[in-house]
């Protein structure tokens, strides 16, 4: 078996076949081939980005690049990638780099200086994806813009205590639905070919904005709500 991945996996190393086998197995060479051609931008070091950082790592991702200038001194305490014995005037994305380094050396990892305001379109073009954390919604909402301008896939995330959100902006995502499976004592027809469809992705200023909450569901989350309430008291 483990030569006829090998045989599939001509384009990856042998030491990447190796390593990346198992998800291999699961999601195929193609997958692990564009894994590893992109490149990830984090702007914001918090705790829900390193983990981000280190399950994309280890997961054979092409770069990494790191942006956030605060200080050590005032690290999340849940960013596990910054040891105790770094310089704490050092920032919390360069002090981030080594740990991610050690965690997959086949992995190109970087940190850049800058501040997330100061960023233009022509700063992101270069990445697939911009993963922003910890930061105002303004500053979100004027990347994913930004984002938009260069065919860049953008997510946002933020944790507060036991409250969290997630958001993403995929612009417009193709994928196959299969077919669904029948129960064993079922006889089946023709299976149903693989459906082609495409989602259209709405952008973070559309998705909080006052407009579309007529059509959200009677059972939306609180959270969605505590979400508008604290982009109105930010600005």
């Amino acid at each position: 078996a483990m030569d006829e991945l090998l045989k599939d996996s001509a384009a990856l190393t042998t030491a990447e076949a190796a390593v990346y086998d198992r998800q291999i197995r699961v999601w195929g060479v193609g997958t692990q081939q564009r894994l590893g051609k992109a490149r990830i931008l984090f702007i914001g070091c918090t705790g829900v980005a390193a983990e981000a950082c280190k399950n994309v790592v280890l997961a054979g991702i092409g770069s990494v690049t790191l942006m956030d200038d605060i200080r050590v001194l005032n690290v999340d305490p849940g960013n596990f990638l910054v040891h105790n014995d770094v310089d704490p005037n050092s920032s919390i994305a360069e002090s981030s780099v080594q740990v991610l380094k050690e965690m997959n050396p086949m992995v190109s990892v970087f940190s850049i200086e800058g501040f997330v305001d100061d960023l233009n379109a022509e700063n992101l073009a270069s990445y697939q994806v911009v993963i922003v954390s910890g930061v105002s919604f303004d500053s979100q909402e004027r990347v994913n813009g930004l984002c938009r301008a260069s065919g860049v896939k953008f997510f946002s995330s933020n944790c507060f205590s036991s409250c969290g959100y997630f958001f993403a902006d995929l612009l417009s995502h193709s994928f196959t639905r299969q077919a669904k499976r029948t129960e064993d004592h079922v006889v089946a027809s023709a299976p149903a070919p693989p459906k082609e469809e495409t989602l259209t992705f709405n952008t973070l200023q559309e998705a909080l904005s006052p407009e579309v909450w007529a059509h959200l569901p009677r059972r939306v989350s609180k959270v969605y709500v505590a979400l508008s309430a604290v982009r109105a008291a930010e600005r």
